[in-house]
């Protein structure tokens, strides 16, 4: 035997690895951030300011394998692939409701920019729902509304080949496992979740074009949000002088002011619309073979209902959380109803208890409850 016995020789899987760490490290250098030590002297200052009494060695483990996950190198254990397979059949199976729970985060987007705002922009933004984002002309991609919801709704394109899974752990090419991987990307659109969510996005954006232009202009409500989401008084000076030199053309802002203005507004919108990125799931679901065969269907309702718990809580505190669940409570109602009749049950069958599961301002709690 010699060293060449143990090598890969598959040359296309190992361009497709190369070209997936590759696209990570730029998206990194893109925010500043530009190797794996400036990205590891971010986390330790995670771990220097650790509340005492807290496993230090936990938050260690979990923020090397995040550091792993955005380099695009492989995160957790091994999964052997009919493991997979199984998983991702079920999940086609186990998450025909994930369209009507979506319809909550439409509830979370009204109370974050109000019922009036939403009313309005709910009618305008149909006709995107159904629309195919990667057929933006010039003029359409100039805008920052349309910038804003092609940049959050990128992520959720269908590919023509999966090359990795969630975790970064190779899909090999030309086997039944890519051809499940290939299939699984169907379910967000048989399910209609993917729909609301293209409809959710483009409500956002659409309302922060406006609350933009209404900040600049005077309107303290909305310069008090903007500032709430991390924009600085010398940002929305400079954004001011683009608006009334180019309006809402921000391809024709100044570079820096474009790249910071679409920054936080799409950290904004993304958290409204629910996409998990790295170091969001707890790590016994992303990185224990364990998490993923008992959980393998909750990545989404594990991360984003803490998102959404912590997004609240810091900027409006148990008030903002009292407001959030106030807010949810009707729709919660009429979803659980909804999911009844579809399972075939009556439509007040353990109304309470779904209507539960269904309220994403419950945070974790939500998983708990079994119906």
């Amino acid at each position: 035997y010699t060293l060449a016995d143990f090598a890969d020789h598959n040359i296309m899987e190992n361009l497709h690895t190369y070209n997936h760490m590759m696209s990570h490290r730029e998206a990194l250098a893109a925010t500043g951030i530009q190797g794996e030590s400036d990205l590891r002297s971010l986390f330790q200052q995670i771990i220097d300011n650790a509340p005492e009494n807290t496993n230090i060695e936990g938050i260690k483990t979990f923020l090397n394998n995040t550091t792993d996950q955005l380099l695009g190198r492989a995160v957790g254990e091994y999964t052997p692939p009919w493991m997979r397979n199984s998983t991702i059949i079920g999940s086609a199976l186990h998450l025909s409701n994930s369209g009507i729970y979506n319809a909550m985060d439409l509830m979370t987007t009204a109370n974050e920019i109000g019922m009036r705002q939403m009313i309005t922009k709910s009618v305008q933004a149909l006709p995107e729902v159904f629309r195919d984002i990667s057929k933006l002309s010039k003029s359409e991609a100039a805008r920052l509304k349309d910038v804003l919801a092609a940049d959050v709704l990128a992520e959720g394109r269908l590919k023509n080949f999966i090359t990795h899974f969630d975790d970064n752990h190779t899909v090999n090419s030309g086997t039944f496992s890519s051809a499940i991987a290939n299939a699984a990307q169907s379910v967000k659109y048989l399910n209609a979740s993917e729909h609301l969510r293209r409809w959710n996005v483009h409500i956002i954006a659409s309302a922060y074009e406006d609350m933009i232009q209404g900040a600049v202009q005077g309107n303290k409500k909305f310069a008090e949000y903007f500032k709430s989401i991390g924009m600085s008084d010398e940002l929305m000076g400079k954004i001011r002088k683009e608006i009334d030199t180019h309006g809402m053309l921000v391809n024709k802002w100044d570079a820096d002011v474009a790249f910071d203005t679409q920054r936080y507004m799409s950290m904004a919108s993304d958290n409204l619309a629910m996409t998990v990125h790295a170091g969001e799931v707890p790590a016994l679901l992303e990185q224990t073979v364990t998490g993923k065969v008992i959980f393998p269907y909750m990545r989404y309702a594990f991360a984003g209902n803490q998102k959404i718990l912590r997004r609240v809580n810091a900027r409006s505190g148990l008030a903002g959380v009292a407001m959030l669940l106030a807010a949810q409570a009707p729709l919660s109602a009429m979803l659980a109803a909804t999911i009844n009749v579809t399972n075939g049950k009556e439509w007040d069958d353990n109304l309470a208890i779904v209507a539960m599961r269904t309220a994403t301002s419950l945070g974790y709690i939500s998983q708990a409850i079994d119906p």
